[in-house]
């Protein structure tokens, strides 16, 4: 009984602390949540799918998960930043999440990320791996093609603008694409297949980068308009 109790009071206490970051996400970031197409936000999944985006800060996964919080999606977070990022590590420690030790290889994630896509949750990845303070778009690792592979769920595609200015100044944006949906060849995951579907999801967020800020990011210093098909608020 009093296990039952303590989960219960863990339970409601999460809920509380995770929609109370959510609350202080909107009013720090203000973010804005944008579909590339009419097409992306009606084929938008309702069901899991693997969420790929590029990696900019250790916060990105908050503004993007206050605004696509009714995905109940799965975080996958690297293990070194929540034992080296105390705040960060508490904070995530209330919303849904799955660790990858970066420096030990493991298949531990790979497993439970399918457990939770089997069980209707979805699961955000950040492929390059690591934080690109310069913004620009760096290498796509293949493992969410893997993941999403096996367990026959779609792949949509993120970019964000990573502006992380506190009431002031431009707005946290993300930008959704079309989802992705990969045909696996009947000899499987081999490497070609892994390499070719990581590329041509990395060019489509290339491609969003494009349509959000005008211009492909290749240093920190360039800036353009905005071309967008349609905003929603």
């Amino acid at each position: 009984m009093f296990k039952k109790i303590h989960t219960l009071l863990h339970n409601v206490f999460s809920h509380a602390m995770l929609w109370t970051l959510r609350i202080l996400v909107y009013a720090a970031f203000r973010p804005k949540l944008i579909f590339s197409t009419s097409e992306a936000k009606a084929r938008f999944p309702q069901g899991p799918c693997v969420l790929v985006s590029n990696h900019i800060n250790t916060l990105d996964v908050a503004p993007i998960e206050t605004l696509l919080h009714k995905k109940r999606f799965y975080g996958m977070m690297a293990a070194d930043i929540i034992r080296d990022y105390k705040l960060i590590g508490w904070f995530i420690s209330f919303a849904p999440s799955i660790t990858i030790d970066r420096h030990n290889v493991s298949l531990s994630w790979l497993r439970e990320g399918r457990m939770r896509l089997q069980e209707g949750h979805s699961i955000f990845m950040c492929p390059e791996g690591h934080c690109n303070a310069n913004k620009v778009i760096t290498e796509f690792k293949p493992g969410f093609v893997a993941l999403a592979s096996k367990a026959n769920v779609p792949v949509v595609p993120l970019y964000h603008n990573g502006e992380f200015n506190y009431f002031f100044g431009k707005r946290f944006r993300l930008i959704v694409g079309e989802p992705i949906h990969l045909n696996t060849p009947a000899d499987g995951l081999t490497d070609a297949f892994l390499r070719s579907e990581a590329v041509r999801t990395e060019a489509i967020v290339r491609s969003l980068e494009k349509q959000l800020n005008g211009f492909n990011r290749t240093d920190k210093k360039q800036s353009g308009p905005s071309s967008l098909y349609m905003d929603q608020s």
